[in-house]
């Protein structure tokens, strides 16, 4: 890694002025070896969460390296803010990437631990950013936020709604930009998994971890999980319903915005007609627009099945027979033998016994979905969605089940804690159920020798058992 240069003396003296005094470098210990953690996801994600977590990892001993925050020291910012509301950060951005460089060129040789608040768009930057920290003696790892396009659109316009009517200007990524990085992160996270072999976890939208990829138990890729997560994500009628109701809020704001652009009280009421006349120019109210419809196709979508699925049943207590859903509700997904509560269970119920022993650990979780799922879904598939709820969902027990639903051809299992959700296809193939018990055991033991570990080193967890 060359040493930084600065294209400016200017820029220079701002860094030694106001950059570096303000990152209180001096007041952070070094670290032997030191931790770099970097933050993945398209603009609009939602990596706050993450970061916010990372840094309670690491002790809060760290310093969060983030290209936006450095914006505020360009100068002339504020009249840049204002004679181009949307498109300021462009002028910004060559300064602010010296400026981030610099930064992390100074923590790297104070041996300080570091969070790369970043969106990792491009494999090839990010193959070469975790081999030179390698280098540098650093242990490194990547953390990367799963968000559907939806999701992280909605993001970046409340983001930049928020702060025009908050503080008069906001940020804006352009939409290129936007699409390639969602676009290119999965390969990303692939290219430091098979080149850097660094470890690499995937969060939710609520930093709960849903993927890790030194999880003996897990067969995908970082790439392949972010994009199935992400496809999870949008097509859960919790979070459909939420991204309906946030689409159609932004279609409100921006319909209102003249009128409050006019009042001298709004923030943004001196660059109101600046403010218009980007939005026009680049496109913003008719993209809103856009994601407005989709989010409602998406909507009307998942919910259209909604009246045949069954209603959520209580969850029965360990030990207890499983119970089959009332007759109205499993019609919709069974076929004619199913269709009342007092006919007999089909074939792949009752003519089959349970592929998991009562005495297993996940035993009362696959009991518990039994009771919940359709007598058509078969006990190897209930198996399945119990130990992918195990691994993957954060489902130690019955009581962590929030509810159980079964729409477009997938099974959906939500946790009770937010952001913990299973998906699993309804009518593929399951593995084998001697294959899916041995993952189960194989991700116990991993979960137990992390608890172990953390305990030994005094060490919070970040992971879900």
């Amino acid at each position: 890694m060359s040493a930084v240069m600065f294209d400016s003396e200017r820029n220079r003296k701002i860094y030694a002025a106001e950059v570096l005094p303000s990152k209180h470098l001096d007041g952070l210990k070094p670290h032997d070896p030191p931790t770099a953690i970097i933050l993945a996801g398209q603009p609009g994600a939602g990596k706050g969460g993450i970061a916010r977590q990372s840094l309670k990892d690491l002790g809060n001993d760290v310093l969060i390296i983030d290209l936006d925050e450095l914006r505020d020291h360009y100068p002339g910012v504020s009249a840049q803010r204002r004679a181009e509301p949307y498109t300021w950060s462009d002028a910004t951005h060559r300064d602010a990437q010296e400026w981030t460089a610099k930064l992390r060129e100074d923590a790297i040789a104070g041996r300080k631990n570091i969070i790369l608040d970043t969106t990792l768009g491009y494999a090839d930057y990010a193959v070469r950013l975790v081999g030179d920290l390698e280098k540098q003696g650093y242990k490194v790892e990547v953390r990367a936020v799963a968000a559907h396009k939806l999701e992280s659109e909605l993001g970046v316009d409340q983001r930049f709604a928020g702060s025009l009517d908050q503080n008069g200007f906001g940020r804006y990524v352009p939409q290129k930009v936007r699409d390639s990085v969602y676009g290119n992160l999965p390969d990303s996270l692939d290219a430091v998994h098979t080149q850097n072999k660094v470890q690499v976890r995937v969060y939710g939208r609520d930093a709960d971890l849903v993927y890790d990829n030194r999880n003996p138990a897990e067969t995908r890729t970082p790439g392949q999980a972010l994009a199935e997560i992400r496809d999870a994500r949008i097509a859960d009628p919790r979070i459909a319903e939420g991204q309906h109701k946030g689409w159609q809020d932004r279609v409100a704001w921006h319909e209102s915005l003249p009128k409050r652009l006019q009042e001298p009280a709004h923030p943004a009421h001196v660059c109101a007609d600046a403010v218009l006349k980007q939005r026009d120019a680049l496109g913003i109210q008719a993209g809103v627009a856009k994601n407005a419809h989709s989010a409602a196709e998406n909507f009307a979508h998942v919910h259209a099945p909604a009246p045949a699925r069954p209603d959520p049943l209580p969850m029965p207590a360990a030990g207890a027979p499983a119970h089959s859903p009332p007759a109205a509700a499993s019609s919709a997904h069974s076929p004619p033998a199913a269709a009342s509560s007092s006919s007999p269970p089909t074939a792949q119920t009752a003519g089959r016994p349970e592929p998991i022993p009562p005495t297993h650990p996940l035993h009362p979780v696959y009991q518990a979905l039994r009771g919940q799922l359709p007598n058509h879904i078969g006990n190897d598939k209930v198996l399945e969605v119990a130990v992918e709820a195990s691994t993957r969902g954060g489902i130690r027990n019955p009581g962590d089940i929030d509810r159980v639903a079964v729409t477009n051809g997938r099974i959906f299992v939500d946790g009770t804690t937010p952001g913990h959700l299973t998906s699993v296809a309804e009518a593929s193939p399951s593995p084998a159920a001697a294959a899916l018990l041995q993952r189960s055991a194989a991700h116990q033991e991993s979960q137990q020798a992390q608890q172990t570990q953390a305990q030994s080193q005094h060490l919070p967890i970040t992971s879900k058992l």
